[in-house]
């Protein structure tokens, strides 16, 4: 029978390597005094906002809070994320971008054809996020061999970082978690 050696020097390297994208901060949950919501707060993402109790919940490897209805399902979810302004766009924007540079430059590079996919429809619309002038984005599109789907998308920035919010659902059922979505939108809290 062969055996194969393996280098320890090899293996760490590896576990070190794959351990550059881990989120080593999960957040926390404490209660609120919403029923039905916890409140769950991420130093790391630098957010706070009430989460639905019977949710699926949970913080992805790549930094995104992701909140689904139970029994999940690929079509309804709500996401929260940040990233640096410098991750974004390869680098090409500054960190003190303005908002609507930021935004000109997303509808560009993220809400297009190529992004999105064909028969795209797409809008975008001022409004605030944490008390932070913000665009809101809704667009909608039907991937290859599944039902129209809707995504709502608004976004701010604050010191070098940009915040979102998501919010995707079947198209002809856009409206059913729309309730979750507006608690969770009005108690969206930028923490520095």
């Amino acid at each position: 029978m062969k055996r194969f050696a393996v280098f320890p020097g090899s293996l760490l390297l590896s576990l070190l390597l794959s351990a550059c994208n881990l989120v080593s901060d999960y957040g926390s949950n404490s209660a609120s005094d919403v029923k039905g919501y916890a409140t769950y707060t991420n130093n790391t993402l630098g957010i706070s906002l009430l989460a639905p109790e019977n949710w699926h919940r949970e913080m992805t490897i790549g930094g995104t809070y992701n909140m689904n209805p139970v029994p999940r399902n690929d079509y309804d979810g709500i996401t929260a994320s940040s990233s640096t302004i410098s991750d974004l766009f390869e680098g090409r924007l500054p960190s003190d971008v303005p908002l609507d540079v930021f935004h000109a430059q997303a509808m560009k590079s993220w809400y297009d054809a190529t992004s999105i996919g064909p028969e795209y429809e797409v809008t975008s619309t001022r409004t605030t996020l944490s008390d932070y002038p913000a665009w809101e984005v809704t667009y909608s599109y039907t991937p290859e061999g599944s039902e129209r789907r809707t995504v709502r998308e608004i976004f701010t920035l604050h010191k070098g970082k940009a915040y979102f919010l998501r919010w995707y659902a079947k198209a002809s059922e856009k409206d059913r978690y729309r309730q979750e979505f507006e608690v969770i939108r009005k108690s969206y809290r930028i923490i520095d």
